[in-house]
């Protein structure tokens, strides 16, 4: 009645206004579906768990499919592989089977719910097969990742290694001499390679390496431990660091690389020989990156934390490593190349962002810089 009154209204003052245009009333009636609307049917909700199984299945074969035709078994074969090639071949034929299977398993062709599970069950089932192949498949290939950085590394190259690249050397300190610098005859410091590289060649010396081999400051001195030609130029830093300070040189544990009459060696700081007798040249940095095989404990996977890197690992057989990323990476990362590709014990990180490297034979040709320490690989006279 209320709304009947209220339209005569309406029309009433139309009428007085002389407009002829429309007023809408200030309310909305009830909406009137469709004549050709259908009922909306609520879907089984096994029906839906029966799509996403088969959705989740498929991505995990693509994953997998991925794997196994990406670089670690597609860039340059090392040697012929029979087990290798069969996993592949096996994958490949199997793979095929499986997105059959998805491809036969529309969500709504079942009658009853009891089939519906099932077909539940079974792609569940094939998605544990899967599951158990990626890991078998990723496994194979971070051994071919490994067989080719030890190739590389006769005794230097550049390589990939879990989708990042690197530079790195292998020195046997048998065949090739180490030597850290700081500031020539003149007590000029360095600074940059290319600076030190003309020196050591005026020498007669043959460069096969130069990078900067440590954190330094502001007036480009050591920041840390420096000792050159069996002299202590600088000593060891001990320090918990400036408060709230917890990147790099004082992440702690951090790390001393040093060579004594026994062959080279990368140590806590803590187990830095206190007796200075016998050590020909040392350089303090942080944070350690691997520690008697295990990862620095405050490395996260996956961290957001991404930079150049650079550092040196020992290995089992006591030879010395010196390793570059070519682009960001993180901690974790960079010190999983050094534990798990290049067989380092003990690994310590020598710099980040500014880090350079002359490494002729992997075409890494850096000559620039602004450094404190910087450390030379040549051959033996």
């Amino acid at each position: 009645m209320r709304t009947a009154m209220k339209n005569v209204f309406f029309a009433a003052l139309t009428l007085i206004s002389g407009s002829c245009n429309v007023i809408v009333p200030d309310y909305t009636g009830a909406s009137v579906p469709p004549r050709d609307a259908k009922p909306r049917v609520m879907e089984n909700p096994l029906t839906v768990e029966v799509r996403n199984h088969a959705a989740s299945l498929l991505a995990s074969i693509r994953e997998v499919d991925a794997i196994a035709s990406g670089p670690a078994f597609t860039e340059e074969p090392i040697a012929q592989n029979a087990l290798r090639d069969s996993l592949l071949a096996t994958w490949e034929r199997d793979a095929i089977r499986f997105r059959a299977i998805v491809d036969a398993v529309p969500a709504d062709s079942v009658p009853t719910d009891s089939l519906r599970r099932l077909r539940i069950a079974r792609l569940d089932s094939l998605s544990d097969v899967v599951a158990a192949r990626r890991e078998t498949i990723a496994a194979a290939g971070r051994v071919e990742e490994i067989k080719r950085i030890e190739s590389k590394l006769t005794p230097a190259g550049s390589f990939r290694f879990q989708g990042a690249q690197y530079s790195a050397i292998r020195v046997n300190p048998a065949d090739l001499s180490m030597h850290l610098h700081w500031k020539n005859a003149a007590g000029e410091k360095y600074l940059n390679i290319g600076s030190l590289k003309k020196d050591l060649e005026k020498n007669g010396d043959q460069v096969v390496m130069i990078t900067n081999a440590g954190m330094y400051n502001p007036d480009n001195s050591p920041e840390g431990l420096f000792i050159e030609k069996g002299k202590q130029l600088v000593p060891l830093d001990t320090a918990r660091g400036p408060e709230g300070q917890m990147l790099n040189f004082y992440l702690k544990p951090n790390g001393v690389f040093y060579l004594d009459n026994e062959g080279p060696k990368v140590v806590v700081t803590e187990k830095f020989p206190k007796n200075q007798k016998g050590i020909k040249f040392a350089t303090q940095s942080g944070p350690m990156l691997v520690i008697d095989g295990k990862l620095h404990p405050k490395f996260t996977k996956g961290s957001p934390n991404t930079n150049i890197r650079s550092g040196v690992g020992i290995t089992k057989d006591h030879q010395v490593i010196f390793a570059i990323s070519d682009k960001p990476v993180n901690f974790y990362d960079f010190a999983t190349l050094f534990r798990d590709a290049l067989g380092c014990t003990d690994a310590l990180y020598l710099d980040g962002a500014i880090s350079q490297m002359y490494l002729p034979t992997s075409k890494r040709m850096d000559l620039g810089g602004d450094f404190g320490p910087i450390l030379a690989v040549t051959k033996r006279k």
